[in-house]
């Protein structure tokens, strides 16, 4: 029902919880240009002729920390980078920061 009421609607751009979007990238669409996504980690994507855009961000961040285009082809789902005004920095158990691609604790700063 959601996709016919994008559709209907000729809806080009939306917002989707992550669960709600895995769920919706199954099935065809036609009006979408951009489908943004977050509020949990994105575990699939399924390759659209519309763009998949990634945001993370752990609560205190109000969802969006960070952002990524996604392309489920490459089959890594990265949550990207920084967003305006904010750092993120990974941090071992020894709380030092890690190299790019290391994993731990995601700690977030700046104005954001």
């Amino acid at each position: 029902r959601l996709n016919d009421y994008f559709e209907t609607h000729n809806v080009t751009i939306t917002f989707l919880p992550t669960q709600l979007a895995e769920q919706f990238m199954e099935i065809e669409n036609t009006s979408l240009r951009v489908l943004l996504t977050g509020g949990d980690k994105l575990k699939r994507a399924v390759k659209q002729p519309y763009t998949i855009v990634n945001n993370y961000g752990p609560t205190e961040n109000t969802v969006v920390a960070t952002s990524t285009e996604i392309n489920p082809e490459e089959g890594s789902l990265s949550i990207g980078r920084a967003i305006a005004n904010t750092r993120v920095y990974i941090l071992s158990e020894n709380h030092q920061v890690q190299p790019e691609g290391v994993a731990g604790e995601l700690c977030v700063a700046g104005r954001g």
